[in-house]
């Protein structure tokens, strides 16, 4: 393929879609110059056509990427080095050099840094500086240090370049000579408006930015490493430079900023502990394009203009919690794709905006919960397919505008409880093979869900097992054995049968109250034994009591009442023992004499408790 045909597949496919295959050599050709070369011309190699190329380009044109990180970016295409560059510089300008470029895929980029770019071929495109490397030998300045101006800066220069100690700014300064700190570095205070580090390449402890109101630039162009960042409470930081930050092997935050735009650390691939980005109100993107591995938390949160984040398919590990809440401006997600290994919890809470969840495709264990509540917006819930089990609850609430749920396809076991509550979904999500939920089960006020039937496979509830206040839901299925706390069915207001494959046997309680409409509780059939109490109660459709008819012990008490169509009770026969009251009342069309028939049948001496049967006419 040739220079021009390369040309046209990297403006079909960039860094999105499928890769174009390639063996051509690069073209040597200078591009043809379309500026004048300004004398004091500012687009150097150092200056501008690096550090641009690392935001916008070699997150995916890097020989750094292996193929399927690439997003689409030809292999062997890669902008790492002036000799890369310069090899396709033709093809970079002409994709990328004007108004009408289709590079970068996502935009961004302004006129001026296209027409900088232009300039730059102009001038010939010249490569680094030739300067001596001046952290090439290692000075040490032993001890604590403070510097709050220009003299102190340029004391400490006269000692060495790499200090021993920890390092304090509390001023506006620029320690050129610098070239690393083995303690921490803090910047605080209101006088810092600026603070340059441009040799600075290691911090072993520490590097915090705090409270400093006047604080605008922050720049370290060559930090490799930290022991932990931590930039809290600067409102006026809008420039903050890290263009070779690695490695930090603490915690990452990024608190109550001023940062406007995307926040793309370009080299970051490992965070040793957390990563809170939080309440930065002018942030729009958070897109680290190389990031694997975070050993602790992550926490994007409260962050009023957050729209995108980006680049979440290249983390493998998480170690802690992913939560995402409150981000109101956020719009949909769709990644986490070939995330391998996550220690804690995935909650998604509050994003207003947020209208679509999928991903997490390689995930093959939670140990965690997952939360998925407070989203107004939500339309689509997707992904988490390999998951066998999870370690917590499972949480779908208070979304409002849910409808559609593919998740949890492949989950067995839930080692805590399942709230689906609140949402207006027509169906329940997944669960098709899950067998056992060690807490509750709860499908509570779900406006759009017409009937349970798809937990075909689960056999065990160690909680209550809850489905209340549905309002279209007309038909439930169980398939259920044992329910280890209380099975409440209660205000479905369109309920009309209680089916089931004569699985259940025992529960824990059971109560059936105010499902109007509720003609057949055959599901029930097959259950002998209640723990607690049994208590039908305010089903005014329902005429008869079949699918008690294997039931033989009640532990609490038995109660009948207010069912105003039960015209018969056949089916309690056969049971041997009620641990404390029988209650029959106001049943309207029993009759008294038909519930004294009952007690004749089973015997007086079942009832450990009090015979109540009153006005049941």
């Amino acid at each position: 393929m040739g220079p021009l045909a390369l040309l046209l597949a990297l403006c079909l496919t960039g860094c999105s879609g499928d890769e174009p295959k390639t063996d051509a050599a690069p073209t040597t050709d200078t591009a043809t110059a379309v500026d004048e070369c300004p004398t004091d011309s500012i687009a150097t190699w150092d200056a501008f056509v690096r550090p641009w190329l690392t935001t916008w380009c070699t997150p995916c044109h890097s020989a750094a990427i292996q193929e399927e990180w690439r997003l689409g970016a030809p292999v062997g295409v890669d902008f790492d080095t002036w000799e890369d560059v310069l090899a396709w510089q033709e093809v970079i300008v002409a994709v990328a050099g004007d108004d009408e470029s289709s590079m970068p895929p996502a935009g961004g980029v302004t006129p001026e840094e296209r027409a900088l770019l232009r300039e730059w071929v102009s001038c010939g495109s010249p490569g680094p500086e030739s300067v001596p490397d001046a952290c090439e030998e290692r000075i040490e300045i032993f001890g604590d240090r403070r510097v709050v101006s220009a003299a102190d800066a340029e004391a400490l220069c006269d000692e060495g370049n790499h200090l021993a100690g920890t390092l304090t700014i509390a001023g506006s300064v620029e320690l050129s000579c610098l070239c690393g700190v083995d303690g921490g570095l803090e910047v605080s205070g209101d006088a810092p408006t600026e603070v340059l580090l441009p040799s600075l390449g290691t911090v072993g402890g520490l590097l915090s930015v705090l409270d400093s109101p006047q604080l605008t630039r922050l720049s370290l162009p060559k930090l490799e490493s930290a022991g932990a960042l931590d930039l809290r409470r600067n409102p006026a930081l809008t420039e903050l430079t890290l263009d070779r930050l690695t490695l930090v092997t603490g915690d990452v935050v990024v608190l109550e900023s001023g940062l406007a735009g995307t926040l793309a650390p370009p080299r970051l691939a490992t965070i040793g502990r957390s990563l809170l980005i939080e309440d930065n109100p002018q942030l729009v993107a958070f897109a680290p394009p190389r990031l694997e591995t975070v050993g602790g938390s992550y926490e994007v949160r409260a962050n009023t203009e957050l729209v995108r984040l980006d680049f979440t398919n290249t983390l493998r590990v998480l170690g802690g919690d992913l939560r995402i809440e409150d981000n109101p401006a956020l719009e949909g997600l769709v990644g986490f794709r070939y995330l391998g290994t996550l220690g804690g919890d995935i909650v998604f809470r509050d994003n207003a905006s947020l209208t679509t969840i999928d991903g997490f495709n390689e995930l093959v264990s939670l140990d965690g919960s997952l939360s998925v509540t407070g989203n107004t917006s939500l339309l689509e819930l997707h992904g988490l397919h390999k998951i066998s089990s999870t370690g917590g609850d499972v949480t779908v609430s208070n979304n409002p505008s849910l409808i559609r749920v593919d998740t949890l396809n492949q989950v067995q076991h839930i080692d805590g409880s399942v709230v689906i509550e609140s949402n207006v979904l027509s169906t329940l999500p997944g669960f098709a093979v899950l067998e056992s939920v060690d807490g509750d089960f709860s499908i509570q006020r779900n406006a759009g869900l017409t009937a349970i039937n798809g937990l075909t496979s689960l056999v065990d509830v160690g909680g209550d097992m809850v489905v209340s206040d549905n309002d279209a839901l007309m038909a439930m299925r169980l398939q259920v054995a044992t329910v280890g706390g209380d099975l409440e069915i209660t205000l479905n207001d369109a309920l009309v049968a209680i089916d089931g494959g004569d699985t259940l046997r025992e529960v824990g309680g059971l109560q059936v109250r105010s499902n109007p409409l509720l003609t057949t509780i055959d599901g029930l059939y097959g259950l002998t034994g209640v723990v607690g109490d049994a208590v039908l109660a305010e089903n005014d459709s329902l005429a008869s009591l079949p699918g008690l008819a294997t039931l033989q012990t009640v532990e609490g008490s038995l109660e009948l009442e207010r069912n105003d169509a039960l015209t018969n009770i056949h089916g309690l026969e056969q049971i041997r023992r009620i641990g404390r009251d029988l209650r029959i009342l106001s049943n309207a069309a029993l009759g008294d004499d038909t519930a004294w028939a009952l007690v004749d049948v089973i015997g007086e001496d079942t009832v450990e408790g009090l015979i109540v049967i009153d006005d049941n006419d």
